[in-house]
């Protein structure tokens, strides 16, 4: 009976281990200021999560994500589109959005490389920006990764 107990929390233990993991590996990370702009990156971040948190934030967003997670939230207007500087995908040259989203979004732009992507970044440079990069779906890992080189190569210590 002892031995059930014990073996029933070692598997509680384990499972509670795998979700803090998860949660680790799926949240929001602040990297601070890196090109003089507040730095963010999310591992496959949930639509609704993803739209309030574009929704607070406080300053001009510069948005870097997946075709998939754009087209997701630029389906509809919101009141974070007015505040948004730059929209890029970095995994597909083209999508779709609505004439109203165009007028409210002042640049939006696509690339079918992360390394294009990234290459603009320096002469992106806007003075009290969230940038905000988003990485989920196929090859996340790979984007995550080119992402992450990415930031530490330029964030201020």
């Amino acid at each position: 009976m002892k031995k059930i107990i014990e073996t029933n929390q070692n598997l509680l233990i384990e499972k509670r281990r795998e979700q803090l993991n998860k949660i680790n590996e799926s949240g929001l990370r602040a990297y601070g200021k890196v090109m003089g702009m507040d730095m963010f990156l999310w591992l496959n971040p949930s639509p609704i999560e993803l739209q309030n948190t574009l929704n607070s934030f406080p300053d001009p967003i510069i948005w870097f994500g997946n075709n998939s997670d754009i087209i997701q939230q630029t389906k509809d207007t919101a009141p974070w589109n007015k505040k948004t500087f730059l929209l890029c995908s970095y995994d597909g040259a083209g999508f779709t959005m609505s004439n109203s989203l165009l007028d409210e979004i002042k640049n939006v732009l696509g690339t079918k490389k992360i390394e294009d992507a990234l290459d603009l970044i320096p002469s992106l440079y806007k003075k009290q920006a969230c940038f905000l990069f988003t990485v989920s779906g196929e090859n996340n890992e790979f984007y995550f990764k080119k992402i992450t080189q990415f930031i530490e190569k330029f964030k201020i210590a």
